[in-house]
């Protein structure tokens, strides 16, 4: 009988867990698109999926990797941006664009400067996945 319980109790913590990671999603993504001065439509647009599929996104978040994949690539920004519990979007999207306006070898040179100390394995929302 005890059995049941914990093995109760895990799957209830597992789609705690997907629960809470589906919420920042749909808040990350809303955050970013308006951080961006998109509407929904033209983040579809941009990233190739139907407008629905944002709007889904933005409601009730995805575990969907490549509507992921394609939102964050949309936005700018990488997967793990988006599944992000705790992100800022607006400072996100101003450190981004700070990144961006940089010159092709700066942005280089940073990027491996900072895969060098172990904190990033390549340059958010670029590369293959």
């Amino acid at each position: 009988m005890t059995g049941m319980f914990i093995g109760t109790d895990m799957a209830t913590n597992q789609r705690a867990v997907g629960t809470s990671r589906r919420r920042a999603v749909a808040r990350n993504v809303r955050s970013f698109r308006r951080a961006a001065g998109q509407t929904q439509e033209t983040l579809a647009t941009s990233a190739g999926v139907a407008r629905q599929t944002v709007i889904n996104v933005e409601d009730r978040g995805t575990d969907d990797l490549e509507v992921l994949h394609k939102l964050a690539d949309a936005l700018g920004v990488g997967v793990n941006v988006l599944i992000e519990e705790n992100v800022d979007a607006a400072e996100a999207q101003r450190v981004v664009a700070t990144i961006r306006s940089w010159s092709a070898e700066r942005q280089r040179l940073f990027f491996r400067e900072l895969s060098d100390t172990g904190d990033v394995e390549k340059r958010p929302g670029h590369g293959k996945r």
